[in-house]
């Protein structure tokens, strides 16, 4: 006896193998990140190579690793700021990968960017014998930011290495790829000496024994040897001669 027809499932209802959702759908938001991709891929046994588990375990590792820098962190922002406890502070900071001179001071607590899919934190350079005062930020996530021997940096200085292009005709759907964000390096030379408040921007470069003015927020390379101040900041005069 011949069986009886049963029609498959609409086309409408097929989904697609590998992403698990339904042919011309956008994907999910919640899968935007590496991490978690990540997760998507082992739940629904997406890893048909053994070189897709080995990357797996490596960005696993690489994650601990980064949670532990900020676990270190928090206990570094715990410890008093007396002078004896310096070396403390140094092999706490030294143990992230932040490279700093000898005989330097850093306060806590100090802020950086966080993040798992970017390196946030060994992008810092302290030179030697320089004083960093407390709620300092370095934002060197996908940078560098470099501070040269005896340099004074004051309390609540920002230095920000990233900015976006303005967004105006997509300001309502704005992504990562609209926004158009990049990082500059931020370069301070020995013996500068920035005031409480100040914001130094992406890109810049201080030049030697030069001082910002407490507030100030400075857009462009200062030259070596004057006091800027203001908003933006701009030269007031020189220190050292030419």
């Amino acid at each position: 006896m011949r069986p009886a027809y049963r029609p498959g499932p609409p086309p409408a209802a097929v989904t697609c193998a590998r992403t698990r959702r339904l042919p011309g759908s956008a994907p999910e938001p919640w899968r935007d990140t590496l991490a978690q991709r990540l997760i998507f891929r082992i739940v629904f046994n997406q890893m048909p190579s053994i070189g897709g588990y080995i990357w797996a375990i490596e960005l696993s590792v690489l994650y601990l690793l980064r949670l532990y820098s900020y676990f270190i962190l928090i206990v570094y922002n715990r410890i008093p700021n007396f002078y004896g406890l310096n070396g403390a502070r140094r092999a706490l900071l030294r143990n992230i990968g932040v490279r700093i001179g000898a005989k330097s001071h850093i306060s806590s607590p100090i802020i950086f960017e966080q993040s798992l899919n970017d390196e946030a934190i060994r992008g810092l350079t302290i030179g030697y014998q320089t004083f960093i005062n407390s709620d300092v930020r370095f934002a060197c996530r996908s940078a560098r930011i470099e501070i040269g021997n005896r340099c004074m940096v004051g309390s609540r200085v920002s230095f920000e290495t990233s900015t976006h292009d303005l967004v105006i005709d997509a300001f309502h759907d704005r992504t990562s790829i609209t926004r158009q964000t990049f990082h500059k390096d931020i370069i301070v030379h020995d013996g500068v000496w920035i005031g409480a408040g100040a914001i130094i921007l992406c890109g810049v470069t201080i030049g030697e024994q030069s001082i910002v003015a407490a507030g100030s927020v400075v857009t462009k390379d200062v030259e070596a040897g004057v006091l800027v101040g203001g908003v933006p900041a701009k030269t007031i005069r020189r220190l050292v001669p030419n």
